[in-house]
């Protein structure tokens, strides 16, 4: 079973392929802890409205899809497929979710600071892949600090300013 990586909102499927499967049965599960019986043969046993299972029956082989619908950030994990043969089958894929970026602004958009004198700002974004925080002076130009530009925490301690500084997140 392949990983796979969804937007918050999509539909996502894990694809389970059976040979031979004679009188075995397929089960999902997610590992959580504990884990988590999603479906069992063609039975769905968790919401309804969230994971469907498509047993597609062939000629060489079998293929069980879990849908997963309307990703959310509590779906990301390891979902497995297990057949019950004598030792357990098991084939495990990853579901990421990643989530665009939400900015909450501590600091004001506009910020007045006498010549000369210290500001701190402050810039909390959350998301997956985590956001990266870059300040700007009005002039679009980076604002280096410590000698870094991508900042990736909360706030920015910027020493003696001058008359033309005015920041942006």
């Amino acid at each position: 079973m392949s990983s796979a990586i969804a937007l918050l909102g999509q539909d996502v499927d894990f694809t389970c392929i059976v040979k031979d499967l004679g009188s075995h049965m397929v089960a999902f599960v997610k590992s959580d802890s504990p884990p988590r019986l999603l479906s069992f043969d063609e039975k769905v046993f968790r919401r309804r409205d969230k994971y469907e299972l498509k047993p597609r029956i062939g000629d060489l082989h079998n293929e069980w899809v879990l849908t997963i619908k309307n990703v959310q950030e509590s779906d990301r994990g390891n979902y497995s497929c297990q057949i019950n043969t004598e030792p357990v089958t098991i084939s495990t894929g990853e579901l990421d979710v990643k989530v665009p970026p939400i900015v909450s602004r501590s600091t004001p958009a506009a910020v007045e600071v006498r010549e000369g004198n210290n500001v701190s700002l402050t810039c909390k974004a959350d998301g997956n892949p985590t956001p990266t925080i870059i300040w700007r002076r009005q002039d679009r130009q980076i604002i280096r600090y410590n000698g870094a530009t991508g900042f990736g925490g909360l706030f920015a301690t910027l020493f003696t300013t001058t008359s033309s500084d005015t920041f942006f997140p």
